[in-house]
């Protein structure tokens, strides 16, 4: 899997995703009048030198029956601070059983974080609902426990910003307030929602770099569905949506978790086989392989192929790499990742396996 020069045409990306509707697929509705609101908020001094005691975060568990997509965040609190929010997505801590994000041991962190400056905002009741759009979207794999972080951001240093209390939820809370030098586990659960565009996945996921299909190059493992764990501290992954249907020709394959402003490329094969190290990844196509053209992960490091690729196939990639209804082809996306976690410069995403139908 070599870069070289391609002498094929580009196809045109587009995030067809976002042509999709939005739908909410999990929620932890407001209780009653706002219920136990908690503190959440950093103080941004104005001068970049210090820390506000009355600084707070709060975390909210979840875990998903389903591998999904997450493209909009819904939360309900005080009325918005002067900055905005700071949206985070963590992973549970791995060494504990604990309800705890992963922020304690060396290069914990976010899978995901952003500042949210645009959003909605509607009233509900002495209280404000928000809702934003995620510049990056998240994949989250099904059973896995994750937890959302929202933060409010002020120029004040003893300015609060208060998170609501929602009606259902898990294990309550996970918080943490820097003039008390501790972490809590709050009884309480927050009011906040979850939404995509994605539509429902098309195929199976393959090379998971959880161990099942074969062994991360340097201990870089990361969990199921998604490959090797990468520089964004998540692994890459592959997921197809649309229908597999090469007359409605609607397929969409897109990677998502790659390393920003990296170049990319996807791979096609027809022969699936156990991840070998690749890189910092687990490579599972072999040959006949058949390449798509060079792209750049952009600012979200995300990449789209498709639609229109049944048709395209026809004309650019190899015989036996084709999309012919009751073919079984492995797709995989090769990318650099200079500052990866094993040193090889490179890494893979999860591969995922469609059949055709007519």
């Amino acid at each position: 899997m070599r870069l070289q020069r391609l002498l094929v045409p580009f196809l045109t990306l587009a995030f067809t995703a976002a042509a999709h509707a939005q739908s909410w697929f999990y929620d932890q509705p407001l209780s009653p009048n706002g219920g136990t609101l908690r503190q959440s908020q950093l103080w941004i001094d104005p001068s970049g030198q210090n820390d506000s005691d009355n600084d707070a975060i709060a975390w909210e568990d979840f875990t998903l029956p389903q591998n999904q997509v997450i493209t909009h965040v819904r939360w309900i609190g005080d009325a918005a601070p002067p900055l905005g929010f700071q949206i985070s997505f963590f992973h549970q801590d791995p060494g504990t059983i604990a309800v705890q994000p992963d922020i304690v041991a060396a290069g914990s962190g976010p899978i995901s974080e952003e500042i949210v400056t645009s959003f909605t905002t509607t009233p509900a009741g002495s209280l404000f609902r928000f809702e934003a759009q995620l510049a990056t979207p998240v994949f989250v794999a099904a059973n896995t426990r994750y937890f959302l972080s929202v933060v409010g951001r002020t120029p004040l240093s003893y300015a609060s910003w208060r998170w609501a209390q929602g009606t259902n939820g898990t294990s309550g809370t996970f918080w943490w307030q820097r003039g008390m030098h501790m972490y809590f586990m709050l009884p309480d659960n927050r009011a906040m929602s979850l939404g995509t565009t994605y539509p429902a996945f098309v195929g199976n996921a393959a090379c998971s770099g959880d161990g099942s299909t074969g062994t991360c190059p340097c201990g870089n493992s990361r969990g199921p569905v998604v490959g090797c764990r990468n520089s964004t501290r998540e692994g890459a992954v592959l997921v197809a949506t649309g229908s597999a249907s090469v007359t409605a020709d609607d397929l969409v394959l897109t990677t998502l978790a790659m390393p920003r402003n990296q170049s990319c490329l996807m791979f096609v094969s027809p022969n699936v086989i156990n991840g070998v190290p690749f890189g910092d990844g687990l490579r599972c196509l072999t040959g006949p392989l058949s390449r798509f053209p060079v792209r750049n992960s952009g600012a979200t490091g995300v990449l789209t192929e498709g639609p229109g690729l049944a048709n395209w196939s026809l004309t650019h990639l190899a015989s036996p790499n084709q999309f012919l209804a009751g073919r079984t082809l492995g797709f995989q996306t090769w990318y650099r990742d200079t500052t990866g976690p094993c040193g090889q410069l490179t890494n893979v995403s999860s591969a995922r396996v469609v059949t055709f139908a007519p």
